[in-house]
Parts: structure tokens; C-alpha cells; sequence
């Protein structure tokens, strides 16, 4: 019941309107959408969603495009809304490689399952989130690699690490701590095997095993995570060429100034500060529990400069990492 009240609580403020992007136009980067010959071109979908090309590999990273109301959080059940899904692929190139998800919540994870049918992407998440989207028989297992996995009953190794080499890709998975509304963590719990019964309401897409990841591509380090308790506590993960943090809440927002002096990136795009209760064609609008403010105080030195290594998307507006 506790959780269920935090739940509505965080919604309410998330569901009022924030400010939208053009508040911090300085901050916003986008380039011309043509494929890059060399870097990454990433594209934001909205919350903690993007595109990652490169010029010989695509990877989606925590795509949602359904976005149902609030009250479909609370009560009932909740789908995949496949013509918003649809509207969220438009853009897309012909093939996706990866998706990567970072926890089995319903804004990183709902909308995969379809994704990967359409694209013949491969999934690739906690045991958890494999294990979610096994019991909707959707996806063949062959397009399942799950990273990371905790034994039954044991507690998260915040230092553990597993690295996986893909097609012109590589993976490196890193345990995190998800972050937590008022002190708790919204939807705990892990999955050792398929449930039984499919997850229906937003309650049954559990966060499971939390991850961040660095990815490899297009020559380039990629660090991206969807809100942290505490900054990684793997070693030698510096440098990065761009680290995504998601900073929903307080908790990553407080960690951020030791995140990135341990990851050392050019560039920081903070992440996971939209309204996710709207549908993205509204376009991009600040949840009012974002603090964007709160963000530019916390990095630490060197200086951070709006648009050049402090840097936001707007939806569906490409920019090349070079």
C-alpha cells in the first residue's frame, strides 16, 4: 500500500505540466539526420529512450513509446499501445541489432517485446527482464541475452561487471542500485525464472536487477544509466566519450558530481527528466519532479557549459558524437 501511494504521489507531480524544452534552448544540440560515416549519431525517443548508430551497427536503448496515463499505472491493466509504438518507430532503419534495457520497469520495458518482433533485434537485459518478456512468449529465446545474473535469494554485488562482444558491438554490464521515490524503490523484486502468469498491471513489471552500460560503438564510449542510488563502483571505467545519466529523482541527481568524476566523459546528457505520462507527439515537456537547476549545481570542475559538454536532446532530433 505504501508503494502504491508513493506511486500516485510521484505521478500527480509527474503528470503536472513542467516547463518544456525551449526553457534551456542554450543546452539543446542536434545536427543534420544523415547517417554518420564516423561517430555515433544518437536520437532521443523520450524518458530514457534512444537511437545509437554508427556506420556499421544500430542499438536501442529502454524504447517506450506507449506512455498510457496515469491512471493506468494505479489500476487495471497496462498495454503496449502499438500505434504510438508505430508513430515511435517512423524513423527507424530497416535493422536494429540491440536493445538494451536497464531495469524491468514498464517505462524501459513494455513496449521491447513488440520492438524486438518487428526489428529481429536482440535483447539484451537482466535475468529478470528476460524472464518478463519469456512469459509473453513474443520472442524466440535465441534473441535473449541476459547479463549479470544474481543467485536466488542474494543480494546485488554493486562491484560486479560482465562484459559481452556482439557484432561490432561490445556490452559491458554494470550492477546498479535503482533509484528510489522517498526512500523506497518502486516495484522491487526479481524473477529467478518466467512468471507463470504475464505481467498485466504496472505492479508486475518489476525492476528486477538493475543495470547501466557502457557501450562500445562506432569507436566511441557510451556510458547510459536510468537513475542511480549510489555512482558505479566498478573500477576502471574511465573515460567515456558521453555518459547519459538518468536523473528522474534525488538520489541520482546527489551522486552525479562522483559519477562523472569517475567516468571522466567529454560530454554529459542528463536524462529521464521528461513527462512520461504524455504522449511524446505533445513533445518534450520537464516532469516537475526534474530539476534541471539542480543538475547544473551538482557537476563538478572542470566547467560545464551549456550546449558544448552539457548538453539535452529534444525528441526525435539526432546529434553525432564524434
Amino acid at each position: 500500500m505504501r508503494t502504491l501511494l508513493l506511486a500516485a504521489c510521484f505521478g500527480f507531480l509527474t503528470n503536472c505540466a513542467g516547463p518544456g524544452i525551449g526553457k534551456y534552448k542554450d543546452a539543446v544540440v542536434a545536427d543534420v539526420p544523415v547517417s554518420p560515416e564516423s561517430g555515433v549519431r544518437v536520437t532521443y525517443l523520450g524518458v530514457n529512450g534512444y537511437l545509437l548508430q554508427s556506420s556499421d551497427a544500430t542499438v536501442l536503448v529502454d524504447p517506450f513509446f506507449s506512455r498510457p496515463p496515469l491512471r493506468n499505472y494505479l489500476v487495471g491493466e497496462v498495454k503496449p499501445n502499438k500505434d504510438r509504438i508505430d508513430w515511435g518507430m517512423r524513423s527507424f532503419p530497416a535493422t536494429v541489432d540491440l536493445i538494451l534495457v536497464t531495469h524491468g520497469h514498464i517505462d524501459h520495458l513494455l513496449d521491447v517485446p513488440i520492438i524486438a518482433q518487428r526489428t529481429g533485434a536482440k535483447i539484451v537485459a537482466s535475468h529478470t527482464s528476460c524472464n518478463l518478456v519469456k512469459s509473453l512468449n513474443q520472442v524466440p529465446e535465441w534473441q535473449l541475452a541476459p547479463m549479470l545474473k544474481m543467485k536466488p535469494g542474494g543480494k546485488l554485488d554493486l562491484s560486479l561487471q560482465e562484459t559481452k562482444n556482439f557484432e561490432n558491438v561490445t556490452v559491458q554490464a554494470l550492477y546498479t542500485e535503482h533509484d528510489r521515490l522517498c526512500g523506497i524503490e518502486l516495484n522491487p523484486g526479481t524473477e529467478d525464472n518466467p512468471p507463470a502468469t504475464p505481467p498485466k498491471s504496472a505492479h508486475d513489471w518489476v525492476a528486477g536487477e538493475p543495470l547501466a552500460f557502457i557501450i562500445t560503438m562506432g569507436g566511441k564510449r557510451i556510458f547510459i544509466s536510468a537513475g542511480m542510488v549510489h555512482a558505479p563502483r566498478q573500477k576502471n571505467l574511465a573515460p567515456v566519450d558521453l555518459a547519459i545519466t538518468g536523473v528522474a529523482l534525488n538520489d541520482p541527481r546527489s551522486c552525479l558530481a562522483e559519477t562523472v568524476r569517475i567516468l571522466k566523459p567529454k560530454y554529459v546528457l542528463p536524462s529521464h527528466q521528461d513527462n512520461f505520462f504524455i504522449p511524446a507527439e505533445r513533445g518534450f515537456r520537464f516532469s516537475v519532479q526534474s530539476d534541471f537547476e539542480e543538475v547544473k549545481r551538482e557537476l563538478p570542475p572542470p566547467t560545464w557549459e551549456l550546449g558544448k559538454n552539457l548538453i539535452l536532446l529534444d525528441y526525435f532530433r539526432p546529434w553525432t558524437l564524434y
